[in-house]
């Protein structure tokens, strides 16, 4: 019994002893990438890397492979990978200069007389008071209607299209958000389009995990928006409309801000 114990006990250490040294073959020592480096990242191993930006690294100490990579955290150009493991089936440089040591990371916050979001800032109307309403017009109120900064978000709308306007009918019983209307015209149902991009606060620390430049957008395409524009008691026009149902290929997720 105890010359099979120790067998065992001498099986398992070569085992582990030739995973170490094919770990230690393949895996990255320490120092190898720094924070800003630019790496190719198959993070999980389909054979489709993606172009990627090192923003931490985690070490291994004690006894297992001091000295050695275990991740590189990251922050990825295309795909929501947030970290990748060091050896070189997995990561490899991506024969790009590193961003903070040429300044690139610097750069990359949001642009001279912007916002903190990295957007245009939201757009406001004048006041339109005639007898009737066109779509280019109407468009142009729903744009304002939608635009702006609320909880700590952007909220900016684009391509917005009115493609048809007839005269509707107001129900006080069922239908809400027409906050000052002049009930005695009826309101306008409107149909249209829009994109809606609703973007946090850039961070652009290449060293934080909440790096998120050129990532902290999610965009709706609103193909089948409805709506209303109605007279206020102002005499002022109103117009508001949106795409209730959504489906989940017309959403997109931590992408770059509206141009």
């Amino acid at each position: 019994m105890k010359i099979l114990r120790m067998s065992l006990v001498i099986a398992l250490s070569l085992a582990a002893f030739v995973v170490q040294a094919q770990d230690d073959k393949q895996r990255y020592r320490t120092g190898q990438f720094k924070v800003g480096d630019r790496v190719l990242a198959d993070a999980i191993g389909l054979g489709a890397p993606d172009s990627c930006t090192v923003i931490g690294t985690t070490e291994l100490t004690g006894s297992f492979m001091p000295g050695y990579t275990n991740q590189l955290l990251l922050r990825c150009d295309h795909k929501a990978w947030s970290s990748v493991a060091a050896t070189a089936d997995r990561v490899k440089p991506g024969g790009e200069a590193n961003v903070v040591a040429n300044g690139s990371a610097a750069a990359q916050q949001p642009p001279a007389g912007s916002n903190a979001y990295g957007t245009r800032n939201p757009r406001t109307c004048e006041a339109f008071n005639g007898s009737s309403i066109s779509p280019a017009q109407a468009a142009q109120l729903v744009t304002c209607s939608h635009e702006k900064i609320s909880g700590g978000q952007i909220y900016l709308v684009d391509d917005v299209k009115v493609t048809s306007i007839s005269t509707g009918h107001y129900d006080p019983r069922t239908q809400t958000g027409f906050t000052n209307m002049d009930t005695s015209l009826p309101p306008k149902e409107i149909e249209g389009s829009l994109v809606q991009s609703i973007c946090g606060p850039v961070d652009a620390k290449f060293d934080s995990p909440y790096n998120n430049y050129g990532k902290n957008c999610n965009r709706i395409n609103q193909k089948h928006a409805k709506g209303y524009c109605f007279k206020q008691r102002t005499g002022a026009w109103s117009c508001s409309m949106s795409d209730v149902m959504v489906s989940t290929e017309d959403k997109q997720y931590r992408v770059g801000p509206p141009h």
